[in-house]
């Protein structure tokens, strides 16, 4: 979607700044996020579904044992 691409850098930043992930992480810095990532976890177990982080959900420690390269 094109307003994804606009203005979705934006919405991730207002978003961290709300949380105040710029202040935990790195102190005065701020930047606008540009790159999307796609980051998923296996419980390590067979048969098991992976878990896709996506802005905002929580992921339970027993479903992030490994992390799947993409």
């Amino acid at each position: 979607m094109e307003g994804e691409k606009t203005n979705g850098p934006f919405h991730v930043q207002e978003a961290a700044n709300f949380y105040n992930v710029f202040d935990d992480l790195f102190g005065d810095a701020y930047f606008i996020p540009v790159t999307s990532l796609d980051v998923r976890y296996s419980s390590g177990k067979q048969n098991e579904v992976e878990t896709r982080v996506y802005s905002g959900n929580m992921i339970a420690p027993r479903e992030v044992r490994k992390i799947i390269t993409i």
